[in-house]
């Protein structure tokens, strides 16, 4: 004869259980994914460009640093029109990356938003 004991569980265990579970169980609707979609594509963009932003600003700084030091002017004053350089591009970067990373997502978009469209 086998001795099986069984043990069960109280409310409140298979409720937090069910709230846990629900957590990690993705429903989102369409709107929601597309949301996350565009909100994802924005952040691949925007998180390069400011660390380059950042970067660039630091080299102006630097550049600038050294010219009020009055002892390397020229060197000073050409470090620091590569740090504006550099700034003025980030835009222009923070514009490829944004294309490139939205084209990774369009055929998953367009599948999204005709759905809600359509439906």
């Amino acid at each position: 004869m086998e001795n099986k004991s069984t043990y069960t569980h109280s409310s409140q265990d298979v409720e937090l259980a069910k709230k846990i579970r629900k957590e990690f169980i993705s429903e989102r609707s369409d709107i929601d994914q597309l949301k996350a979609l565009k909100k994802s594509a924005e952040r691949k963009a925007f998180i390069p460009s400011l660390l380059i932003g950042i970067f660039f600003a630091l080299v102006f700084g630097a550049g600038m640093s050294m010219c009020l030091m009055g002892n390397n002017l020229i060197i000073g004053s050409m470090i620091g029109i590569v740090g504006i350089a550099g700034a003025a591009v980030v835009p222009v970067i923070h514009a490829v990356i944004l294309r490139s990373a939205k084209s990774r997502i369009e055929d998953e978009v367009i599948k999204l938003s005709d759905r809600i469209i359509n439906s």
